[in-house]
């Protein structure tokens, strides 16, 4: 049988043969999704909110607020929440310290650390899933030895052994927390990269004379994109799940540097003296994680052809 020339196959790319390129089918599908759904839209107006005043947190204590995240205040210790100067809005906590310029940059501290866990997460799990997937073999049998044995140490004991071990400071525990939890993106990955390996654009780009790298990024990364928008706000929330848990066993992110899961940890002790403490950071986490559930929901509905209408 003779095979077609690089030429002839370029028709068989999923640039061409299926119609719009796969990134931008994506953003097609995401655009009128979100347009449709009013939930799916409302939590990215939330998420879209809370990550720019996250970003703008220095400007907003600065110059809005003119207070500091750590500035102690004796005269205004347990100061109930009230309508005068607009940093006592969320009152203070026992060392008089603004709970709203905390609340602000806790939310820095928290989203940030939550993106760096999930981008190294993603980038380890993508890369490691794919190349198990595209050559099988004996790849794939170490790589699902390496998995297997990360998965059958759980991820929280690691973690607790690390923070008691070494005080890490949060971009520290976010790269060993990244480096533990990729696990579950690539076996996601891997199954999907056997499917796409076998796809006709992929055999014929292949015939051509096409390098793996270039069949990998060129042909199955971008069919990949779906599933790994629609796990990476899924990722998200159990991080920051997560480093709420680890803040309320004293091992998390570690004060007085602010984040939404120690302020949280911190107003357990002064609940009934102080209960407006808990408020704040319980709602913005709940709030956030409600709110990337919903776009994880409402992008997996989008991007996953079996679900559309």
């Amino acid at each position: 049988m003779q095979l077609m020339s690089p030429n002839s196959t370029s028709s068989l790319t999923p640039n061409t043969f299926n119609g719009p390129h796969p990134l931008k089918s994506v953003v097609n599908a995401i655009i009128r999704t979100v347009s449709r759904d009013p939930a799916l839209a409302i939590g990215c107006i939330i998420i879209l909110l809370l990550l720019l005043t996250a970003l703008s947190a220095p400007l907003i204590s600065g110059i809005v607020l003119d207070h500091s995240p750590e500035a102690i205040d004796l005269d205004n210790i347990l100061r109930q929440p009230s309508a005068g100067p607009a940093v006592w809005w969320l009152g203070s906590d026992e060392y008089g310290r603004s709970q709203l310029v905390r609340l602000i940059y806790g939310g820095r501290v928290s989203l940030f650390f939550s993106a760096l866990v999930v981008t190294i997460n993603l980038t380890l799990g993508v890369a490691i899933g794919m190349i198990a997937g595209y050559y099988r073999g004996r790849i794939d049998d170490v790589v699902n030895w390496i998995i297997t044995t990360l998965v059958s140490i759980p991820a929280v004991i690691l973690l607790i052994a690390m923070a008691v071990l070494f005080r890490p400071s949060p971009v520290a525990l976010a790269f060993f927390f990244g480096l533990i939890s990729w696990t579950g993106v690539a076996r996601l990955v891997r199954g999907q990269t056997f499917s796409l390996r076998e796809r006709e654009y992929v055999t014929a780009a292949y015939a051509s004379g096409a390098r793996d790298l270039r069949i990998m990024l060129r042909h199955i990364a971008p069919n990949l994109a779906p599933i790994i928008i629609t796990i990476t706000g899924i990722d998200v929330a159990s991080v920051i799940l997560t480093e709420s848990a680890l803040s309320y066993l004293g091992l998390g992110i570690q004060p007085p540097t602010p984040s939404w899961g120690n302020m949280l940890t911190n107003a357990g002790s002064y609940l009934f003296r102080a209960g407006w403490l808990v408020v704040p950071p319980g709602v913005c986490i709940t709030l956030t994680v409600l709110c990337l559930y919903i776009i994880g929901d409402g992008l997996r509905d989008a991007l996953d052809p079996r679900l559309r209408r």
